[in-house]
């Protein structure tokens, strides 16, 4: 529709000579470019005789373009969108509903909508797709399938045996979740319903979810337009949360950066646990956060409330787990308790807003700030093997809950998260921090240690 549009304009004056402003012609004063839906004021303009008048900015929108926020497909231009076509009229960017008799950026397959205005506010933003580009074909493979084999299924169309790139052995589905501590491979975070568990018991574990993460996939957030692409076998440092991890990464060959998996899942447009609107993400928020209090300049935000979210805040885990507690606490969105006495964190002793986040144990009244409860190595899985320059044989991450033995390089007693060395007749013990080479960083991670009998195959 919009080629089409623009096609007529083509023997068209860039001012219709017979029509101008100093005429007081009121009509045309009030007369709205189809574009950008702003009057057409004084700026040059298209004027035919249909009505339909256009900024010349306007007229030279591009007619396909990319968006980091809807990297699936591209968002073609388009006039007067037929009313079966849009079931959902509220743009995409800023949650303002959208005249869809005026121009718009679309995408009939995932009725996708924006205003003109919000898709091509930020140049750098997106990029134009080439008129030799748009005839073909842009059903790219962004979804490369993880799981390379399905084995078994139940009676619902349920995979309950799968190959999964990631590992060696066969994976099956798994409700037994009495544990506590079992972690996610994937994203490192705790698994509290069915999971995808090693068929050797092999220490292995997946969210069905963290299974079936693409292995190609483009991130709004990242200024990069290239696919990013799923890998395994790291230890990261997150080049959003800037933790240190261990799980599955989205790395990104143009940069040699890598994202860890929880941050990968962020939308730009989500609905979280602890807010009743859908929020969205707004790099001109500037506010309150109602999860930190924090003040941000960009962040999620509420259009029907007052409520703000920044990145990190979004991305807390709804449940951790802390080595001084022995249940796994809940993210808690409002204090439920008026007795001042109850708003003190139970690890580092300091008084807590009420008014915001923190972590609680409803079992044995346990509450704290997010950022005692998070540790520094959260997301690196006790089990994961490295092996350095530093000490001749590979080293295990465990947990050492108390400080009865001392780091074999500061000489600090050891707690929390420790190399111990997987030799059974040498007790080397080390913080991770103390072995981890000093390139290490955003661009420079390091490969985890992998027996010759843990080699992946992909056979099915």
């Amino acid at each position: 529709i919009a080629e089409q549009k623009l096609q007529e304009l083509n023997h068209i004056a860039t001012k219709d000579p017979s029509v101008f402003l100093e005429d007081g012609n009121e009509e045309l004063e009030n007369a709205k470019c189809f574009g950008c839906w702003l009057p057409l004021g004084e700026s040059r303009y298209f004027s035919v005789a249909c009505g339909f008048n256009l900024h010349i900015k306007c007229a030279e929108l591009p007619h396909e373009i990319n968006h980091p926020f809807h990297k699936e497909h591209p968002l073609v231009l388009q006039f007067s969108i037929k009313q079966n076509e849009s079931k959902i009229r509220d743009c995409s960017f800023c949650d303002v509903e959208v005249n869809i008799d005026y121009g718009s950026y679309y995408c009939l397959r995932c009725n996708f909508i924006a205003h003109v205005k919000c898709a091509t506010k930020y140049r750098d933003r997106y990029y134009s797709i080439e008129a030799k580009d748009i005839a073909g074909n842009h059903d790219d493979d962004l979804g490369v399938n993880p799981i390379t084999c399905v084995i078994e299924q139940n009676e619902g169309g349920e995979m309950t045996r799968i190959k999964h790139f990631s590992h060696a052995h066969d994976l099956i589905l798994s409700d037994n979740v009495m544990e506590n501590d079992i972690t996610c491979d994937g994203c490192m975070l705790l698994i509290l319903e069915s999971f995808y568990c090693c068929s050797l018991q092999c220490n292995f574990f997946l969210h069905k979810a963290c299974a079936k993460s693409p292995r190609k996939k483009h991130l709004w957030f990242h200024g990069c337009q290239e696919l990013h692409i799923l890998v395994v076998g790291y230890l990261f440092k997150c080049n959003i949360c800037e933790y240190d991890c261990g799980g599955f990464s989205y790395k990104c060959n143009k940069f040699n950066v890598h994202i860890c998996l929880q941050c990968s899942v962020i939308d730009y447009r989500t609905k979280h646990p602890g807010h009743q609107h859908p929020i969205l993400y707004n790099r001109n928020q500037h506010g309150r956060c109602n999860g930190c209090g924090e003040t941000w300049r960009s962040q999620f935000s509420c259009k029907h409330c007052d409520f703000n979210l920044d990145f990190d805040c979004s991305r807390l885990p709804l449940t951790t787990r802390h080595k001084r507690h022995e249940h796994p606490p809940a993210l808690t969105y409002h204090e439920g308790n008026d007795y001042p006495k109850y708003h003190y964190c139970d690890l580092c002793e300091k008084e807590r807003d009420p008014n915001l986040w923190f972590y609680h144990c409803a079992i044995c009244e346990f509450s704290a700030h997010p950022n005692c409860v998070l540790a520094i190595y959260l997301f690196i899985k006790p089990g994961s093997m490295y092996k350095g320059k530093d000490h001749p044989h590979p080293l295990t991450f465990v947990w050492k809950p108390y400080r009865y033995i001392v780091c074999g390089k500061c000489s600090e007693p050891c707690e929390a998260l420790v190399l111990e060395c997987a030799e059974p007749t040498c007790n080397f013990v080390v913080y991770w921090k103390d072995v981890r080479p000093p390139s290490f960083g955003f661009t420079s991670p390091v490969e985890l240690y992998k027996a010759e009998a843990d080699a992946i195959t992909h056979d099915c």
